[in-house]
């Protein structure tokens, strides 16, 4: 509940939104470099 009420906080003041938009790309990027080195040692 308190981690429900803490969400909501965060996307009342649209710090949700920024931080999304922040941390989803790098997310993304470090995913993809992760995947080819799996590639580069043949693990996929």
């Amino acid at each position: 509940m308190i981690a429900y009420g803490f969400v909501m906080g965060l996307e009342v003041h649209g710090f949700y939104d920024r931080w999304y938009d922040k941390f989803i790309p790098v997310a993304d990027a470090l995913y993809d470099e992760h995947l080819e080195s799996l590639k580069k040692e043949g693990l996929i």
